[in-house]
């Protein structure tokens, strides 16, 4: 391994400790904010379409469907 390489590398045992703490908080961060789109996500409140139209069950913008049911002949 040439010199310079070398030079980038951890050189005590301090250091490689500090760098698995680090990676274990960066981790643990990029879980947390993973969790926290999800939550952002996720409203079980949002209306969805009415089951029997075209895309029922899915998630509606607003209101639930936009209107009544059509028929068809």
């Amino acid at each position: 391994m040439p010199a310079r390489d070398r030079a980038t590398y951890p050189r005590t045992t301090q250091d490689l400790e500090a760098m698995r703490l680090r990676l274990a908080l960066l981790t643990t961060q990029t879980k947390l904010l993973r969790v926290r789109h999800l939550m952002r996500k996720y409203d079980p409140n949002q209306p969805r379409v009415p089951a029997g139209q075209g895309g029922g069950g899915q998630w509606s913008p607003s209101g639930g469907g936009g209107g009544a049911p059509t028929q068809t002949q």
